[in-house]
């Protein structure tokens, strides 16, 4: 069994015995804050604000596929603000290689979010490593 754990600014962390009878009982466990949900939830994140933002994987590596079909870059946005297709009328392959998406990962190359606000007011981004070279990223803005 996996386990995702989330703690807030302001929460108690669990012990070490706590967290060694979880493991006791073959529990995968994972510990993270709270992110704030594509911009959605400012108050929940724990996350501090980073001068200096480099790109979010999501839109390399995921898709999102809502219950009508709505297709997304990234599963935190909750306000389906990255909505890039809809599965019940492309394919997942259209979706991947349409210019909406071409567009998101250009504004996060550049750190430069016009179109894309939702990436923009997210902190998700922080919860991952920094992927990408420098010389795939043009920050001088847009």
């Amino acid at each position: 069994m996996f386990v995702r754990l989330f703690h807030g600014p302001d929460d108690v962390p669990p012990s070490s015995t706590q967290l060694d009878t979880i493991k006791e009982l073959g529990v995968h466990l994972e510990i993270r804050g709270y992110h704030n949900f594509a911009g959605g939830k400012d108050k929940w994140t724990t996350f501090k604000k980073e001068i200096r933002r480099w790109p979010c994987f999501h839109p390399w590596l995921t898709l999102g596929i809502a219950v009508d079909g709505t297709t997304i870059i990234c599963c935190a946005d909750a306000r389906l603000g990255t909505k890039v297709g809809n599965a019940f009328e492309q394919t997942i392959e259209e979706i991947w290689k349409a210019k909406s998406v071409e567009s998101i990962r250009k504004e996060h190359l550049q750190n430069c979010f016009e179109e894309w606000e939702t990436c923009e007011l997210c902190d998700t981004w922080q919860f991952h490593p920094d992927i990408f070279f420098s010389f795939q990223r043009n920050d001088r803005g847009c």
